[in-house]
């Protein structure tokens, strides 16, 4: 997908929405659309996983360095504590969460999946189906885009690197410890960046 540079907006609303979950991915989700100048906001969602206070507290760092507009906030839980891993459907319910309870329904919704991950809801399969229905939903007022649907994590490092990203402010850590486990799948990738 091809972002093209934003011309000056006269309307000083936010467009576009980034999933900021206070890591790496979103994080640069967030600075390649802001730097094609379109007004963007973070939203943040606390569905009861471990990490959510050190990711919330991640995603409002990011969003002042990186100059969006004050970062939107959502909770919503489950009867259960998530199990460590995949979270079955995590995505999608994102995706939706933003439309539904949020009232995203116009301009782009933005989601940091990559390449390069065995999960099917960072596929090139699902993001067509999800985006597809997303904009059926709102009848063509709201894309959803996945700027780095075809990067792996070398490049999206590289590419924070090169961007002189703020990548201390950034969190994952699936156990939400503080300092990070060092042993979840997001430490240990975290660990082969050097971050």
């Amino acid at each position: 997908m091809v972002l093209e540079k934003r011309q000056n907006s006269s309307n000083p609303i936010a467009d576009t929405f980034v999933l900021l979950s206070g890591g790496v991915d979103s994080m640069l989700c967030a600075h390649f659309v802001r730097s094609k100048g379109y007004i963007t906001q973070g939203l943040f969602v606390d569905y009861g996983q471990p990490a959510a206070r050190n990711e919330r507290d991640a995603a409002e760092a990011l969003s002042r360095n990186l100059g969006l507009r004050p970062l939107l906030s959502l909770t919503a839980r489950r009867a259960t504590e998530f199990p460590g891993g995949e979270i079955i459907g995590r995505n999608a319910f994102l995706i939706f969460s933003a439309m539904m309870l949020a009232g995203i329904n116009r301009g782009l919704l933005v989601i940091g999946v990559h390449s390069g991950t065995p999960y099917y809801d960072c596929s090139l399969g699902f993001m067509r189906r999800i985006a597809d229905l997303v904009s059926e939903y709102t009848d063509g007022g709201l894309q959803l885009i996945a700027p780095l649907l075809e990067w792996e994590k070398p490049a999206i490092l590289t590419y924070a690197k090169e961007q002189n990203l703020p990548l201390a402010f950034t969190y994952s850590c699936e156990a939400g410890a503080s300092p990070p486990c060092g042993e979840c799948l997001s430490c240990r990738d975290r660990r082969r960046m050097g971050c």
